[in-house]
C-alpha cells in the first residue's frame, strides 16, 4: 500500500530557508532532490512555500518500508545533517502528516 507524507516546516520570521542561505546549499537541495526521485519505491515529491515562514514537502512512496528507508538515509546524509542543525539552530520545526 502506498504512502503520502507531508511534512510542514515553519520559520521565524526573518531567518532564511536553508536552501537560500548561499549557492552550496541550493546546489545541496537541488542534489538531494534529484537523489530522492532515484530512491525504491519513489512515486512522487512536491515542495510548496505555503507562505514567508511556511514550506511543505509532500512525499509519496509505494509503501511505508520504502519511505522510511528514504527519511532515514536522508536525514542521516551530510545535506539532512547540515540541514538539521541549521533548523535547530535557527528554530525552524517540522510536522510530519500520514495522508
Amino acid at each position: 500500500m502506498s504512502v503520502t507524507v507531508r511534512a510542514t516546516a515553519t520559520k521565524p520570521s526573518g531567518v532564511q530557508w536553508w536552501s537560500k542561505v548561499n549557492p552550496e546549499n541550493l546546489q545541496a537541495h537541488l542534489e538531494e532532490k534529484a537523489w530522492t526521485e532515484q530512491q525504491p519505491g519513489f512515486i512522487s515529491r512536491e515542495s510548496v512555500i505555503v507562505s514567508e515562514n511556511v514550506s511543505t514537502l509532500t512525499v509519496s512512496f509505494d509503501t511505508v518500508e520504502d519511505y522510511r528507508a528514504y527519511y532515514l538515509a536522508r536525514q542521516a546524509s551530510p545535506t539532512g545533517i547540515a540541514r538539521g542543525e541549521y533548523s535547530a539552530a535557527n528554530n525552524i520545526v517540522s510536522t510530519f502528516t500520514y495522508l
